[in-house]
């Protein structure tokens, strides 16, 4: 008992904590940088409610991982924006929370066990390029989960990833080597499955329990499927494209023009009816009449340089564009709408906001800095 306790009091001294915005955050030192995490509790208090922004830095040191069971349960937190400093999301991290998005930035690397598990309210999905591990029952039983973008250098889907979940299709990269046991079971309305290149090494029931006129679709230049077209293949018909999936990029395009979050209101801009072309997300024209612009609705649109904000909108919300690094002009054709938190956070250096001359409301001269 005496060594279990120095064991306990140990811990509670690796515990530390700090306000930021109102929260107040526990972490502990992890590597170059450091980790927050469940002390016996969710990792913040009081309990988030709608959107939370995650400090990029506490202690004076950077925010690299999401601990295991950090925000488990938080049923009132709806949306989350992830610092780019992130590098790991542990076990069961957003386990059961009421998500409805999420954009899991860049430079995260491992995604850990259960960790969206269970988030009835998650709809949409973007997985960067430099996540080489999905793992176990990352996003078990997300019934309403219906759009997931999984871009080029995730190497391992892991067992039951995707079970029960709500995807009427999904693209597999070039990349992915492995896909595990379960891992699309009970997936009753998934109807296309498109492989980018050759076949994975596949677990056991991958997709039992699919629509049953669920379809691989794999290019006619790939190798390596051992049955011919309209044969079955791991219990779904396989079916020959015209195209070559081989050159696919990296990323998907539609995963820089995609929202994480739900807009705000029914007159807010939906990134749904954008169009997702090249020229869409590098340059953006806001539809005229939208009133509001969502929380993270462009977050993280990596190749977008331009946005224009007709008159209309009144108000972008908590990190709408945050992220987005080549962003360098944005055009506001009317007065200066109401700002939430970070809502341009992280964008280029020396980006300028253009507005006219009898426009009201930005509180500064030409040249002076607003809002950043």
């Amino acid at each position: 008992m005496l060594v279990l306790g120095v064991v306990l009091a140990a811990l509670s001294l690796m515990a530390e904590t700090e306000t930021v915005d109102g929260y107040t955050w526990t972490y502990r030192t992890s590597g170059s940088g450091v980790e927050i995490f469940n002390n016996n509790s969710v990792a913040v208090s009081p309990q988030p409610t709608g959107s939370l922004m995650i400090p990029s830095i506490l202690g004076g040191k950077p925010v690299i991982s999401i601990g295991r069971f950090a925000f488990g349960g938080c049923s009132k937190m709806t949306h989350v924006f992830l610092p780019s400093s992130i590098l790991s999301i542990g076990e069961a991290a957003f386990f059961r929370t009421g998500l409805v998005g999420i954009v899991i930035p860049a430079g995260v690397s491992t995604i850990g066990d259960y960790s969206f598990a269970m988030c009835d309210n998650l709809k949409k999905v973007i997985i960067p390029h430099t996540v080489t591990t999905v793992g176990n029952a990352v996003f078990h039983m997300c019934g309403s989960l219906e759009y997931v973008s999984i871009c080029n250098g995730v190497l391992e889907i892991g067992d039951q990833a995707f079970y029960r979940c709500g995807l009427t299709a999904v693209t597999i990269p070039r990349s992915v080597r492995t896909i595990g046991n379960e891992a699309f079971w009970s997936c009753s309305g998934l109807k296309t499955v498109t492989f980018k290149g050759d076949p994975p090494r596949m677990g056991t029931t991958v997709f039992k329990g699919v629509n049953s006129s669920c379809v691989a679709v794999v290019s006619k230049e790939s190798t390596g499927w051992g049955v011919g077209e309209g044969c079955v293949w791991n219990g779904i018909k396989l079916r020959y494209s015209e195209g070559s999936g081989l050159d696919a990029g990296n990323d998907d395009p539609i995963a820089q023009a995609i929202m994480s979050a739900a807009v705000t209101a029914l007159d807010s801009v939906d990134p749904n009816d954008i169009d997702v072309s090249l020229t869409a997300f590098t340059e953006i024209m806001i539809p005229d009449g939208a009133t509001s612009i969502g929380s993270m609705a462009y977050c993280y649109c990596s190749e977008l340089r331009k946005v224009v904000i007709p008159d209309s909108i009144a108000r972008v919300e908590n990190a709408a564009f945050g992220g987005c690094g080549d962003l360098s002009c944005v055009v506001f054709e009317g007065n200066a709408p109401t700002l939430g938190h970070d809502a341009f956070s992280n964008v280029a250096d020396g980006c300028v906001a253009i507005v006219h001359k009898n426009s009201s409301g930005w509180g500064v001269a030409e040249g002076e800095l607003w809002n950043g």
